[in-house]
């Protein structure tokens, strides 16, 4: 059993409601819950999606965890590395699932550069 904050009432009828004197009646009714879609408690957005093709109205119902793998590529791989724990990882984005690899002192090899700290 739904409450009304849970349910998303919409007519679909071909003759108006009728309205008269504090009732309201309804015909050709159908309630169902909202389409996970439409929740917006899966947050923060780089950990966490909305279910697709479900219905609810909670996080446990509508959010489904974003893991790295399979979601985010750490290319070039001259630049990033995955984090040690990518399988199992939580995020959708490089700077959440890989590493950033620091220049070799090598590559500063002109005068004209000097490696950056870290």
């Amino acid at each position: 059993k739904d409450t009304p904050s849970e349910a998303a009432l919409e007519y679909r009828g071909s003759h108006p409601e009728v309205l008269s004197e504090h009732s309201v009646i309804f015909s050709e009714l159908c309630l169902r819950q909202v389409p996970c879609s439409s929740f917006q408690g899966c947050v923060p957005s780089y950990h966490y999606k909305a279910k697709e093709n479900s219905s609810g109205d909670t996080f446990d119902q509508c959010c489904e965890a974003v893991m790295c793998a399979g979601t985010v590529s750490c290319t070039p791989t001259t630049q990033w590395e995955q984090y040690a724990d990518f399988a199992t990882r939580m995020g959708n984005t490089k700077e959440n699932c890989c590493t950033p690899k620091p220049c070799e002192a090598d590559v500063c090899n002109s005068t004209k550069y000097t490696p950056k700290s870290g």
